[in-house]
């Protein structure tokens, strides 16, 4: 009975408005992966710049070092100097990043490594301010799956047994050998299973077209976690199939549940969160990076002699250079020391914001959606912070490798130069992946399956209780 119940159910979903509804519904998808294809496209071209820009010059530059050391040119003073060592530093977007942009549009994912820059001017926008929950989202296959899906859900399912209800039909189907539950769950499972399928089918098109380095272990947590968001959604409309008698009623409710778990519950979390954890200013940060660079270029003599101290083997100096590039130099230095402790406060009031929705982000089941898809693509925002972490480490280990030939006025070996490795991005293992996401899919999962025994106990009254 149930394959039959589930044969006619298909072939109705063939009939009337619900072929257009689908149709439609596959276009927003297709759109939202053509949106992320011409970014990332965008992306990558400018990242491969980027990094031809900066390989270009080193390798101009290390000619000319060459030909220096070989005695074949003459050495001018601002030739081939170790202030201009450059590294592209580049966070390159994987496979499963075609289905979420995520954090991308809020942080930076390329800057140049160099002793010219420092922790404050390394990314021309550090995020600061931005909310720890974004709970709009741009337009990409994570926001069709939170916030879109629903919808057609929603229109697909609100009448799945209100419709029999108001017209008084029901009562005659019921006198068949069907009962009420079988016809509700055939309803239901069938009509969101199409949504949810399309939803799957697209997420395995775009990581495919999207290319990029990933594994495929990233687009099955991806296909979980849309998954347990969509047994939520299907918990949910039990319950409502089950309770409501008119197809308004149906139709409102589960709008309205909609409305609040998909944009009000993030709304107020983020507020909340960004009142009691609000970050400090960002003009402070930058005053005091002014004031930094201007002591220390005040101070550069100071400043020289206590680094000579420490270095004494440095103090044979080539006295035909000017003293720019070591002004500069210990300037930076002077800048990192002096911002520290703000940057600290940075991170700690992104931490405690994190914490915050970490804790509370339960209550809403988009956020936790929104969590685990960000996380599956290499979208989220840790990933992001993780990148920016490493490149300023390297940026020091640059630092240290060309600082104490820049304050005696020498230059730093090629080999030196050879030996410092490139910048490669080291993203997490999948397993703290996996740890990281099981929360949020046990929960969803938790929330749908107590939803939808909720709604099947209310199928299964008597008859009459449900006329």
């Amino acid at each position: 009975m149930s394959m039959t119940l589930l044969a006619a159910e298909l072939r109705a979903l063939l009939r009337g408005a619900r072929p257009l509804m689908l149709l439609m519904f596959c276009l927003i998808c297709a759109g939202s992966l053509l949106a992320q294809f011409v970014s990332i496209t965008k992306m990558r071209t400018a990242n491969a710049a980027l990094s031809a820009k900066i390989e270009g010059g080193m390798a101009e530059w290390r000619h000319t070092l060459k030909k220096i050391e070989e005695g074949q040119a003459a050495p001018s003073p601002y030739a081939a100097r170790p202030m201009d060592v450059a590294v592209p530093a580049i966070l390159e977007p994987i496979n499963v990043g075609m289905l979420a942009a995520g954090r991308r549009d809020l942080h930076p994912a390329s800057t140049t490594l160099s002793p010219w820059r420092n922790s404050v001017n390394l990314f021309a926008e550090y995020e600061i301010s931005n909310p720890s929950i974004s709970f709009i989202g741009p337009f990409d296959l994570a926001f069709v799956s939170i916030v879109v899906a629903p919808l057609f859900l929603i229109a697909l399912v609100f009448d799945a047994l209100a419709g029999e209800r108001a017209q008084g039909t029901l009562r005659l189907i019921l006198l068949q050998p069907v009962s009420a539950r079988a016809i509700g769950l055939v309803r239901v499972i069938s009509r969101a299973g199409i949504v949810w399928a399309i939803v799957l089918v697209a997420s395995v098109i775009g990581t495919l077209v999207g290319g990029g380095p990933g594994s495929a272990h990233r687009l099955l947590l991806w296909c979980a976690g849309v998954v347990a968001y969509g047994a939520f959604w299907i918990g949910l409309c039990l319950v409502v199939v089950a309770i409501a008698r008119r197809p308004e009623t149906a139709a409102g409710a589960l709008v309205a549940v909609w409305a609040v778990v998909v944009f009000a519950a993030p709304a107020i979390l983020a507020s909340a969160t960004e009142t009691v954890y609000p970050p400090p200013s960002r003009l402070a940060y930058l005053s005091e990076m002014r004031a930094a660079q201007v002591e220390a270029n005040r101070n550069a003599d100071q400043l020289t002699r206590e680094f000579l101290v420490d270095h004494p083997e440095l103090t044979v100096a080539d006295e035909n250079l000017t003293a720019y590039y070591e002004q500069a130099y210990l300037a930076n230095l002077e800048v990192e020391r002096r911002t520290e402790p703000t940057l600290a406060k940075f991170e700690a009031s992104r931490a405690a914001r994190n914490d915050v929705a970490e804790k509370w982000g339960i209550l809403s089941p988009a956020i936790l959606a929104q969590r685990l898809l960000y996380l599956s693509a290499g979208a989220d925002a840790a990933r992001q912070f993780q990148f920016q972490s490493q490149a300023r480490q390297r940026l020091a280990e640059l630092s240290a490798l060309v600082g104490p030939s820049v304050v005696a006025r020498q230059r730093i070996s090629l080999q030196e130069i050879n030996d410092f490795a490139p910048f490669q991005f080291e993203d997490r293992q999948f397993r703290d992946l996996v740890t990281d996401a099981a929360p949020s899919i046990a929960l969803l999962l938790l929330y749908g399956f107590a939803l939808g025994l909720i709604g099947l106990r209310l199928l299964s009254r008597h008859p009459e209780r449900l006329l």
